[in-house]
């Protein structure tokens, strides 16, 4: 098992051709010590953006809000049929890789896994991802469970029910996404 870091961001909000691009595969025998560098790999860039625009790290929403110039550009393009937005794609994204089957390599030379997982990220709007980012999380908690992998202290409990129902607790493990927001009513 080990995790991987990928995305693309703007340079600047007017030149969306002017794009940073970020591939890193973190592995260790330890997949949690591998887990921690890629989101400390993650938080510098984060950190990196803010600086950028003369802020500092609050929380994962605040940064989303801030950040939006480096994941949304003004341009819009346009197909024979219709216009789409040129900002599908910009994202940085962390996934853990437990089926490490290639499935595609890419020129640039990065691979596409059979086994990755989106768990963790940023974009123009991150909303609609939160529940597949926590669904995915309970699938690694629950991958860390039956191998027995160290957890250190990033298991996390949350209730999630729906109104009327009893609630439930899920487990993952940490991430800078307040999960509690997500499943408030």
């Amino acid at each position: 098992m080990f995790y991987i870091i990928r995305g693309e961001a703007y340079r600047s909000k007017d030149i969306a051709e002017n794009s940073i691009v970020l591939y890193e595969e973190f592995r260790d025998e330890n997949p949690i010590i591998a887990r921690e560098k890629c989101f400390r790999f993650y938080q510098n860039y984060i950190d990196i953006f803010l600086d950028s625009k003369g802020k500092n790290y609050i929380s994962h929403d605040q940064a989303e809000i801030d950040l939006q110039d480096f994941f949304n550009s003004v341009q819009e393009k346009y197909s024979v049929f219709e216009k789409f937005d040129a900002n599908f794609g910009v994202c940085i994204q962390i996934s853990f890789v437990f089926n490490d089957t290639v499935v595609h390599t890419l020129k640039s030379k990065i691979q596409i896994y059979e086994g990755e997982d989106v768990i963790h990220g940023m974009q123009k709007s991150s909303e609609d991802l939160k529940e597949i980012y926590f669904k995915n999380l309970k699938s690694e908690y629950s991958i860390y469970q039956n191998y027995g992998y160290e957890m250190k202290n990033f298991s996390k409990g949350y209730i999630v029910s729906g109104l009327f129902e009893d609630k439930v607790m899920e487990y993952i493990l940490e991430t800078p996404i307040d999960f509690d927001k997500v499943w408030q009513p």
